[in-house]
């Protein structure tokens, strides 16, 4: 008898568990993944090539790269720092030579922060560090150090040689004055930079995958500070020595910066004889950031949405949904997307590839949807959300990639205690875990414990009757067999052809698989040759079965769950450690307390033990610097009140903090200790060199002289971040944007503390400085 006269043959393909489409026609997706540490653009621009050297052998394939594109992003966002940098830099010059009141003093100012960038890139390179955004806010956070470095040499070079200038060093040459210059500030440079390099060390401590995300941040923003502060010692004196030469009038008294002197000084003078208005002012201004404090929100995971125009939509459908209908669902919310303004491409992937290395099933799509350069981002991904939240019984998520990482690095919160069960038997491990969950009811500060329920689909069940079998001859396996050939399909052997491989496969007729009487009615062969319905040896029926075998090693696992309030997770996790200890499990079933909570809570004192380790070594330092414990007190005690204008500014610019939020407050601090030392360092050259009595009127010369400056430091990093503020948090400033939002907002309580408040602690606990000349040690 031939084969096509009892069955029926057919060419197919394997049963499919996923599909795409590109827009509204089918299409296949090839999905490519870099090796980590590869350069984005450079793998995209390799695909590109070799696709274009494909598409001439390709005739009726359209190759189409721009569904997803990782590069696109990375495009976008250079082009947008880059106008940032190009733009930013040229205000900060122009800030630096009109208050200098000298294109010299720009040039020299511009090319210590650009070798000291430059510096710092290598440095990082080095380091295996990768550009991003993250590295790119550390850089942006030591740039407020940087420019204050670089002003700080020129005008300790300036005021040298408009001395020399008005007749005090006629006989000095260039060089001479510079060296001096240098000197002055060496000292203070040395522990300014040491200062600013503390404040970042209870980073370099986190744990888990935080340090990872996190620590590039502030590794940039420290190697960045160290090639400033070397640059400085090095490089700039030797710049203003060819670019700012001796005898050469500045006209300073047509400066802008020497007319807001004339008006800063009377009005400091004023306020030195009125401590307790400015101390009023300092409680005002600290009240309110403590007040704002509680209205900010923290952002998820501290990271912003980063704008990428290749936005990913996740759907699940219910457990059991079959691949067609969740190919109608996926095109259905395809065609709706494509409708939104913004929307350029949609492509959809259902299910996963055979050989992919996706964990989800055909229940689970992905919609890949690329955004015009031009559209409105936030108004597209509202649209989007909405369009996706019409959709019922479906969870659906906008995302991006960027955002998927980085859930996949830091995780969800995770719960304060979790019990595993392990074993074989499914029931007994139920039974188990309810157990638990009562005794875990009893334990006090324990809230919430539940098991973690396991998603489940209706699943057909065949289960051979033995008794029935028996009867008529047939082995148990004999039937699973059978039923699976008939339901499933069972590959026999391969057809070679054309250098081809074909799987021959023999399974039952579709028709007869739509119902469980169907099924049930299908026949088995027995040993005599008759035939059986497979209902009548099998019980056959569907129930529900777990979408996903959780398990560890050979065993199944249950997890419960639960929080703990009023009381520390460390004594709730041993109480329930204790407490399970007695509870009785059958053989080869046990449960184990996950988590050592002991290191984690370890990992959080660690964390504050070196903060409160960096502060104390902050403090010592300014006494180190100062030579006066009061002053260093006093001083270290009002650093804080610069943090309250990035917290008011944050709250007035959204209320959201981020991660670039923090690292503005991180240069909003860093920025006031070091004008803070600075000052101090000043009066006690002024005090040691020149001899000037102490009292008002060496404060007031101290802070003239700083003034210059600060104002300049000031003005210059406003300005340069000034575009960021205009153009708002575009692809690439993501980080930077609520970074310049803090910083701006510091600026102003930073200067107020740098040029009142601290001349007014000086000269009320700076009498028992340390009488010697800075840098001469």
């Amino acid at each position: 008898v031939r084969l096509s006269d009892v069955s029926t043959i057919v060419t197919d393909h394997q049963p499919l568990i996923g599909d795409a489409a590109a827009d509204d026609a089918n299409a296949l997706m090839l999905v490519v993944e870099k090796v980590p540490g590869a350069n984005t653009l450079d793998v995209t621009r390799g695909i590109e090539q070799a696709l274009d050297e494909l598409r001439p052998g390709l005739n009726g394939v359209e190759l189409d790269s721009s569904y997803f594109r990782s590069a696109t992003y990375l495009e976008l966002a250079g082009h947008d720092v880059g106008t940032w940098l190009l733009f930013g830099a040229l205000l900060a010059m122009l800030a630096i030579g009109l208050l200098l009141f000298s294109w010299r003093a720009a040039l020299v100012s511009a090319a210590a922060v650009v070798l000291s960038t430059a510096t710092a890139l290598v440095a990082l390179h080095l380091t295996g560090a990768t550009a991003n955004a993250v590295v790119l806010a550390g850089l942006v956070v030591a740039i407020t150090v940087l420019v204050d470095d670089a002003v700080l040499d020129v005008a300790a070079v300036r005021r040298r040689l408009d001395d020399a200038t008005d007749g005090s060093a006629t006989n000095s040459d260039t060089a001479e004055l510079v060296t001096k210059a240098s000197v002055d500030v060496r000292t203070a440079v040395l522990y300014a930079g040491a200062a600013g390099l503390l404040v970042a060390l209870p980073v370099f401590v986190l744990g888990g995958q935080q340090r990872a995300l996190y620590s590039p941040l502030a590794l940039a923003y420290v190697i960045a500070v160290a090639a400033s502060t070397l640059v400085a010692l090095t490089v700039t004196p030797v710049l203003c020595t060819f670019l700012l030469k001796a005898g050469r009038p500045v006209r300073a008294e047509r400066s802008p910066l020497r007319r807001l002197t004339e008006w800063y000084q009377p009005r400091l003078s004023g306020l030195l004889g009125k401590p307790r208005t400015v101390l009023a002012a300092v409680v005002v201004v600290l009240v309110l950031g403590l007040g704002a404090l509680p209205l900010l929100s923290v952002g998820s995971r501290l990271l912003p949405a980063m704008r990428d125009p290749n936005v990913l939509v996740d759907f699940a459908t219910p457990a059991g949904t079959s691949l067609t209908e969740v190919n109608r669902i996926t095109g259905v919310a395809a065609a709706e997307l494509r409708k939104l303004p913004g929307v350029r491409h949609v492509g959809t992937q259902s299910g996963r590839a055979i050989f992919g290395d996706r964990g989800v099933n055909v229940e689970s799509s992905e919609l890949w949807v690329a955004l015009n350069a031009d559209a409105d981002y936030d108004q597209t991904l509202e649209a989007m959300r909405k369009v996706v939240a019409g959709y019922p019984g479906i969870a659906g998520k906008v995302t991006t990639y960027a955002e998927r990482q980085a859930d996949d690095i830091l995780g969800s919160s995770s719960p304060d205690i979790t019990v595993r069960v392990y074993g074989h038997n499914q029931d007994v491990l139920n039974a188990k875990a309810d157990e638990i969950v009562r005794m875990m009811r009893d334990v006090p500060g324990v809230v919430e414990p539940k098991v973690q329920q396991q998603e489940q689909q209706p699943t057909l069940v065949i289960e051979p009757n033995l008794v029935q079998a028996q009867k008529v001859g047939i082995k148990p396996g004999d039937i699973r067999r059978s039923a699976s050939t008939l339901v499933s399909g069972i590959a026999v052997g391969s057809l070679f052809q054309d250098q081809k491989v074909f799987d021959v496969v023999v399974r039952g007729v579709p028709s007869a698989q739509h119902s469980v009487a169907e099924v049930a009615n299908l026949l088995v062969d027995t040993p005599d040759g008759g035939q059986v319905k497979l209902g009548d040896v099998a019980g056959i029926r569907i129930e529900p079965r777990s979408t996903v075998i959780n398990h560890v090693d050979t065993s199944r696992r249950v997890d419960i769950t639960a929080s703990v309030r009023h009381r520390s997770v460390t004594d709730a996790s041993a109480a329930v450690a204790t407490r399970l200890a007695t509870v009785q499990f059958p053989l080869e079933h046990h449960a184990e307390l996950l988590g050592d909570h002991a290191e984690g809570h370890a990992d959080v004192l660690r964390v504050f033990a070196v903060s409160a380790a960096a502060a104390l070594m902050l403090f010592l330092l300014l006494q180190g610097a100062f030579g006066s414990w009061r002053l260093a007190g006093a001083v270290f005690l009002v650093l804080p009140v610069a943090l309250a204008g990035a917290v008011l500014s944050t709250l007035f610019g959204g209320g959201t903090v981020t991660l670039g939020t923090l690292a503005g407050m991180l240069a909003a601090f860093a920025l006031v200790l070091r004008h803070s030392v600075l000052y101090v360092r000043r009066a006690q050259l002024l005090g040691a060199e020149d001899g000037a009595v102490f009292g008002p009127t060496l404060v007031l010369r101290a802070a003239r002289d700083r003034f210059g400056p600060v104002v300049t430091t000031v003005a210059a990093v406003a300005l340069g971040l000034a575009p960021v503020l205009v153009v708002g948090d575009r692809a690439g400033l993501e980080i930077v944007h609520p970074l310049t939002v803090a910083v701006l907002g510091g600026l102003v309580t930073s200067a107020f503390v740098a040029l009142v408040v601290v001349p007014l602690l000086y000269l009320t606990f700076g009498s028992e400085q340390r009488a010697e000349v800075p840098g001469a040690d």
